[in-house]
């Protein structure tokens, strides 16, 4: 377990390592795979011929707005026509990009923070993961945190029943403050969202149902979310901002201006100068001093998280 009550908060910078994409080669990958022509079978069959008929529209609208997919349907939330579709080409995107073969990929190039978070977090029995001291607010849809900490989960306490693996895994707050894609089959289902394995997946229903349970700024269901996540982040002694692009929108949603005493601690990897030189200074959007560091994430897990055994 980690040695101070931690509360880690992931941009899609934390998913890089492992084939998924960040906010802007999100948006690219889903307006590449319309101009291929890719995505045009699926839309036609699964909305009105109106949506895929104005769909290299949608794309050039997404384009032209020069900001992230996520952001743009979140301005755009009176468009129901878009955001429907914006919901399936996000998960049709994603949903092909799951691999179980990332994970070893990442290690063999020394980006697997999953990893170096797993020796840090340290537990000693399965019933360990009960208490991690490890809160996880996540902005991305996929689960590929999930799917690893179960992985490592299984490989290091081998014998144990499978309920045990599932009630341990799921008492580790993972909170997806966007929704996510689909449950993985070993997860409880507590909000309607079909079962999924984690991996890629072409079918085109399945795909469209995991959509459907997506958020964006705006909606309600979005905010109830951020309320738990404000609440754990009240508790946290250490917060780590890991892959996080630091948008203004993001931070205010979190209340980050009511953190307290709280260290603050984040990766820079994709900043500009004059993001750091604001967030380095107590007149910042958290009313105080954002310690940040240059490298890449699974360095600075290794270097920044405190685990009892180190």
């Amino acid at each position: 377990m980690l040695k101070k009550r931690t509360v880690f908060i992931l941009g899609a910078g934390a998913s890089t390592p492992y084939g998924l994409p960040a906010s802007l080669g999100l948006r690219d990958a889903i307006c590449d795979s319309i101009r291929r022509g890719e995505a045009y079978n699926d839309v036609a069959r699964l909305f009105h011929p109106d949506v895929a008929g104005n769909l290299n529209g949608f794309a050039q609208d997404l384009l032209d707005s020069g900001i992230s997919i996520d952001e743009w349907l979140g301005r755009n939330v009176q468009d129901k026509n878009y955001r429907y579709l914006g919901q399936f080409l996000i998960s049709r995107t994603l949903c092909r990009l799951e691999n179980p073969t990332a994970f070893g990929t990442a290690y063999g190039q020394g980006k697997d923070w999953y990893g170096t978070l797993w020796r840090k977090l340290k537990p000693k029995t399965i019933e360990g993961l009960q208490d991690l001291n490890a809160v996880f607010v996540t902005f991305n849809y996929d689960r590929s945190l999930e799917q690893a900490l179960m992985t490592m989960a299984r490989a290091t306490f081998k014998g144990a029943a499978e309920k045990t693996y599932e009630e341990c895994a799921m008492s580790i707050p993972i909170i997806h403050v966007h929704g996510q894609l689909g449950r993985l089959p070993w997860q409880r289902n507590l909000d309607g969202s079909p079962s999924r394995e984690y991996g890629p997946s072409d079918n085109a229903e399945l795909v469209l149902q995991c959509g459907s349970k997506l958020h964006f700024i705006g909606d309600k269901a979005a905010e109830d979310v951020f309320e738990v996540a404000k609440a754990h982040l009240r508790k946290a002694e250490e917060i780590h901002f890991v892959g996080f692009g630091f948008h203004p929108t993001n931070l205010r949603r979190l209340h980050v201006d009511n953190l307290g005493t709280h260290d603050i601690y984040g990766t820079s990897v994709g900043l500009g100068y004059r993001d750091c030189e604001n967030l380095s200074k107590g007149t910042n959007v958290f009313g105080k001093q954002v310690n940040l560091h240059p490298e890449r994430v699974e360095t600075y897990i290794h270097n920044m998280v405190d685990g009892w055994d180190d």
